[in-house]
């Protein structure tokens, strides 16, 4: 798990199309080597409650530290989806099928279309 760089909608779907997102992946992270692996990853959006899984999933290395184990120890639960982790109390999570890539110096950005809607909260912050 991996808090992304940036993230940005990448297209306005019409009726019948999935949406597409941009995601940065920073070269030397485990989340970009397992994305460029099996092509595939959950997007997840926190709350601002949900601030403090920054330091653990956006500054530490998973070389260095377990970030499941580190998230459960705030009191997330940790759900599984096609094997991929998530954070069970998100408010949206969608699984996105890699499209392309394009180099960006430190980080490649990934064109994603959004295959699956994993989880959804409407109206919570």
């Amino acid at each position: 798990m991996n808090i992304a760089t940036y993230v940005s909608a990448a297209s306005i779907p019409r009726e019948g199309q999935a949406p597409m997102y941009s995601v940065a992946l920073f070269k030397t992270s485990v989340s970009y080597e397992n994305v460029k692996a099996s092509g595939e990853m959950l997007l997840q959006l926190l709350s601002k409650e949900q601030s403090n899984l920054v330091e653990t999933l956006g500054r530490k290395s998973a070389r260095d530290v377990d970030k499941l184990e580190e998230a459960m120890k705030l009191g997330y639960q940790v759900g599984y989806h096609d094997d991929i982790p998530f954070i069970e109390e998100s408010l949206f999570v969608c699984k996105l099928q890699v499209r392309g890539w394009l180099d960006a110096s430190d980080h490649e950005l990934t064109l994603c279309e959004v295959t699956d809607i994993i989880a959804s909260r409407p109206g919570e912050t």
